[in-house]
């Protein structure tokens, strides 16, 4: 890292040594090989000032909290959308007290906006159920001592959510965003390249355990967007050349590192 970039960078005491990376430190990469630098070697973190607003981490944090106390729930197989908005509001509430017991009027405001924004998600969960597909894990740790390409690191990751149907496991990826545009194909995999790889590496590690020996596996993107209308499964493709395309990407990223 240090002699592929340009800018000088602050060095600690001692000669930074790597046994352990995460899948999403890894997919950060490619955004600033030197903020990777910064925030996963040296250990440098963003100071957040703002203590009126849940920020931006901490909310993505609540709705996963949300997402994953629905899917451990008895409710997770419905397949009426008012049933499972009924469902998530009570989890809402009860997440709330949890988490932020003495929120303020903002706070308040940005929990109910999170309401809305899951509505959605409601409908579309009802329509997944319908379809046959399952709810298998959610906030799923990967085993320990996994390794890609003889990295000279593990790689340890959280997924989301693995959905089933049939012999297809379905890898989705839960985002908070302002717009769903980002994580739409046409920006995530362009002119034969990833932008972002925290899916294909989910996908490639999975395909290695022997819980999806006999699976086809797919990746898609499930963002919760402020744009109401935007909030649906973004299924990205994942075919021969995309696979091929990710190893390459991550096989350069490893020796960079």
């Amino acid at each position: 890292i240090l002699e592929r970039t340009k800018r000088k960078l602050p060095r600690g005491t001692a000669e930074p040594h790597i046994n352990k990376l995460s899948v999403t430190q890894l997919s950060s990469y490619l955004d600033s090989p030197y903020l990777f630098y910064l925030r996963h070697i040296l250990g440098l973190k963003d100071i957040d000032t703002n203590y009126e607003e849940i920020n931006p981490l901490h909310y993505g944090t609540f709705a996963h909290a949300i997402i994953e106390a629905f899917s451990d729930s008895e409710k997770k197989n419905s397949r009426d959308s008012k049933e499972i908005r009924d469902t998530l509001n009570d989890i809402i509430a009860i997440k709330q007290e949890q988490k932020f017991p003495f929120c303020n009027s903002i706070q308040k405001a940005q929990i109910n906006l999170l309401k809305k924004r899951l509505a959605p998600f409601c409908s579309k969960q009802a329509q997944l159920n319908s379809e046959g597909w399952q709810i298998w894990k959610s906030e799923w740790i990967l085993p320990e001592g996994l390794r890609l390409f003889d990295s000279p690191f593990t790689i340890t990751g959280t997924i989301d959510r693995i959905d089933i149907n049939d012999d297809t496991a379905r890898i989705i990826d839960f985002k908070t965003s302002k717009s769903s545009e980002e994580y739409k194909v046409k920006n995530v995999f362009k002119q034969n390249s990833w932008k972002n790889l925290q899916l294909p590496l989910y996908a490639l590690m999975c395909k290695e355990l022997p819980d999806f020996k006999d699976k086809k596996i797919e990746i898609a993107y499930f963002p919760i967007s402020e744009k109401i209308n935007e909030t649906a499964l973004i299924n990205l493709p994942w075919g021969e050349q995309e696979q091929n395309t990710a190893q390459e990407q991550i096989k350069k990223i490893i020796g960079s590192i």
